[in-house]
């Protein structure tokens, strides 16, 4: 498969590294995470999640495509800790791959919540030959590993983020489209599986995509 130069070049680095600012959360001076004063612990499979949905004005159009990287790990400021990395099967397919824990089951997760939604998700192979302007939104989750407040150590929670963009047929990022950016902080109950809650923080950031406004929200982590 033959991919385009400007898009691994220029397009990536775009998706992949954007500065991100989490809503009530400050970092001390010794690097250490505090969560908002109103933190508690959720019963046993509960998330409490607080969403900061922004989106453009005219939100996503009629793009029903959608194309989900793998989410990337990042720290308590936003910060990637690694990248992202590809293989090429013997088809000449182009898969891209993260070391975040669990990357392919929170981007299947993604994925089949968007078809839930009326969205086709595609190929990266796809997304590389599109002719179109503007005709696939192109999805990049990021989250990270569970922190705690040091005045709350039993009271753990999780940041997550997902940016949504299309672009134009020839790739460009400066003709990029960025038209949802949303972020969350979710505490859960000690026993819960971390990993869980980030995939329905993100599915539920979804569901709410072309939204602007913050609110919070219990949710089961039963599917």
């Amino acid at each position: 498969m033959k991919l385009k130069a400007k898009f691994l070049g220029l397009v990536l680095p775009v998706l992949l590294f954007p500065i991100l600012l989490f809503v009530g959360c400050q970092t001390t001076g010794g690097g250490q995470t505090q969560a908002p004063a109103q933190a508690y612990i959720p019963k046993q499979g509960v998330t409490k999640v607080f969403l900061t949905a922004n989106a453009a004005p005219q939100g996503v159009g009629n793009v029903r495509r959608v194309y989900v990287f793998p989410p990337l790990l990042i720290d308590a400021n936003g910060r990637p800790l690694g990248d992202l990395s590809y293989v090429v099967n013997e088809e000449g397919q182009l898969f891209w791959r993260s070391e975040a824990p669990d990357a392919l089951g929170v981007k299947k997760s993604l994925e089949s919540h968007f078809r839930d939604m009326g969205y086709r998700p595609v190929s990266f192979e796809t997304l590389s030959n599109v002719e179109t302007d503007h005709s696939i939104l192109v999805v990049s989750p990021y989250f990270s590993a569970p922190l705690r407040d040091n005045q709350n150590p039993d009271n753990p929670f999780v940041f997550a983020r997902i940016v949504m963009a299309t672009y134009p047929a020839s790739l460009s990022p400066q003709e990029r489209l960025e038209l949802v950016n949303q972020e969350t902080l979710s505490h859960y109950h000690p026993k819960d599986n971390y990993i869980l809650v980030v995939k329905r923080s993100l599915q539920h950031a979804i569901s709410y995509m072309g939204m602007d406004r913050d609110w919070s929200q219990e949710l089961s982590l039963q599917p």
